[in-house]
């Protein structure tokens, strides 16, 4: 994980007023809100032996803990500790609190120390959410596996053949953009006079944001958090542009969701079964042009991070330019 960043932890519609159980950055942690509705993120066990905080409840501007009535306020400190009458001093009963803010219809973590900045977000992520559907889950793979599928569009012809019919298989018409914090590809599948061929936009985001355009009506944003070291949380949201309809156009978008998760998810999954496992860091995979953004991300990964790693990772040269 590039540390100094913002993450996005959990989605702010599914934090209401009770404790929420997450695993990010490979510790579990509980959420939950102040009575203003601040998100607050802490270590999920009670210092004091060990219950899960995201079985208590919530009072007010405290958080409770089931087993004997520990209080924490949103700083981590202890505030009460019924059994022994006051809060005793000397001992080290403080729950350190993530630092976290909530944009974008998402709770984000900062990673890392130093003073954060705003979060990352794309222009679109500030369009109307009722123009939205979104979801999200956990999967048992590294989340730098994950950003990098998510900028592979030139496997689309081959994975998604039954959804998207009858594609070009070759990128043409390339450009990059590359930015300090991110870059933008654009490009098609498929050469000129082609019977189909598919204009495409991705661009990224440090550290872990990507937008997927493949029509101007139809965009989907994706998120992958690391959970542990081998699993990862990934969101993402599709944003419809067809239509204002009040009852509509929060049906496109879900129904591009429902298509995601029955279908093209799936199909991504069976090809993840088959990977050698581990990180993008434990294999030396040999690059063709298409896999441009991939190399870009893999550098942008090596700078923030400070990685020994060569820069440029290995390009297999085209032989048609």
């Amino acid at each position: 994980m590039v540390e100094n960043h913002w993450y996005p932890v959990f989605t702010s519609n599914q934090l209401g007023t009770r404790p929420t159980a997450v695993t990010r950055f490979d510790k579990h942690w509980v959420l939950w809100r102040r009575r203003d509705k601040t998100p607050v993120m802490q270590p999920a066990y009670c210092p004091h032996r060990g219950a899960s905080l995201a079985q208590g409840k919530v009072r007010g501007d405290e958080i409770e803990c089931p087993w004997h009535g520990f209080r924490f306020n949103s700083d981590g400190r202890c505030t009460a500790a019924p059994c022994e009458g006051e809060v005793p001093t000397g001992h080290r009963l403080d729950n350190e609190s993530m630092t976290v803010t909530e944009a974008f219809g998402l709770i984000w973590a900062w990673a890392g120390e130093g003073e954060p900045t705003a979060p990352p977000a794309f222009e679109l992520m500030q369009e109307d959410l009722r123009n939205s559907a979104e979801a999200d889950y956990i999967l048992p793979y590294h989340h730098s596996r994950m950003i990098e599928t998510n900028l592979d569009i030139h496997h689309t012809p081959f994975v998604h053949g039954s959804v998207l019919p009858g594609l070009g298989k070759e990128i043409t018409e390339a450009t990059f953009d590359e930015r300090e914090d991110g870059f933008t590809f654009r490009a098609n599948l498929g050469k000129p006079g082609e019977k189909r061929t598919m204009p495409f936009e991705v661009e990224f985001l440090a550290p872990a944001l990507v937008r997927i355009a493949l029509t101007e009506k139809l965009q989907l944003v994706v998120a992958s958090t690391p959970a542990t070291s081998t699993s990862s949380w990934l969101w993402f949201r599709y944003y419809q542009r067809y239509t204002n309809l009040p009852l509509v156009r929060k049906w496109i978008s879900w129904l591009s969701v429902k298509l995601e998760l029955a279908i093209v998810q799936r199909q991504d999954w069976r090809i993840f079964k088959g990977m050698a496992p581990g990180t993008i860091e434990d294999v030396d995979y040999h690059f063709v042009n298409a896999d441009k953004p991939i190399m870009a991300y893999r550098k942008w990964r090596n700078r923030a991070s400070g990685s020994a790693r060569p820069v440029e990772p290995r390009l297999i040269a085209s032989t048609h330019g």
